[in-house]
């Protein structure tokens, strides 16, 4: 699949998992890459410091129900909030 020009949500950036590993790829094939998580950007700083230098966008310690307009795919962690108003499901939107 060309993601270049995508738009890419990812759901729960993480400290060392599959929410880095997507955010990592997706900037690297081209896409517009948001993550978001719930967790602080304090506890998040090392995942983001890993990061360092791709293009992508960072919300962190909330999920803005806005982060999901204009999205061409969006990924969730495995483990999410109740709480959250972002959908749980990974969707392609063409």
């Amino acid at each position: 699949m060309d993601l270049r020009g995508k738009r890419v949500l990812v759901m729960g950036l993480g400290l060392q998992g599959s929410g880095m590993a997507a955010a990592r790829y997706t900037a690297q094939q081209g896409a517009i890459v948001r993550v978001t998580d719930l967790k602080s950007p304090k506890i998040l700083a090392p995942s983001v410091q890993a990061l360092a230098g791709l293009p992508i966008e960072f919300v962190l310690g909330e999920h803005r129900p806005t982060c999901a307009s204009l999205l061409n795919m969006a990924r969730a962690s495995k483990w999410r909030s109740p709480s959250s108003s972002l959908p749980a499901q990974v969707a392609l939107l063409e």
